[in-house]
């Protein structure tokens, strides 16, 4: 006895009702990553700013272009989880893709490269 699985329909379109629960995980993810972010972002500011204070016992040992560079990626992944929150609303409500969601991450990938290759010119400029 052969099991016959048959091929997929590439043109076959997921259902609303798919496309609504996959939106709640997308929606859970964004604002889970947004929650991260921020927190993150939050206590790399408190180490910056009070690592010189008497008593502190984590500090910061990179210089200000990698503090920079830092700041850059958690930032950009801030701005990915309000994309990933602000697509998976999107799926929830209308009940289908979000038309500009690959946009953002494309957008997203291109500044987190520029901002890659401008640390480090800015620190062979620097040195």
């Amino acid at each position: 006895m052969q099991l016959h699985i048959p091929d997929p329909d590439p043109t076959a379109q997921p259902s609303p009702t798919t496309l609504r629960v996959t939106g709640w995980v997308l929606a859970a993810c964004g604002v889970s990553l947004i929650w991260m972010m921020t927190g993150l972002l939050v206590g790399f500011t408190y180490i910056l700013l009070y690592q010189d204070q008497p008593g502190v016992t984590v500090s910061f040992t990179g210089g200000p272009l990698i503090a920079l560079f830092v700041y850059a990626l958690l930032s950009s992944i801030l701005v990915f989880g309000f994309a990933a929150a602000r697509g998976g609303i999107y799926q929830v409500r209308h009940g289908q893709r979000p038309p500009n969601l690959l946009g953002w991450v494309r957008f997203i990938v291109a500044a987190m490269s520029f901002a890659g290759v401008a640390v480090q010119i800015l620190d062979l400029i620097l040195d």
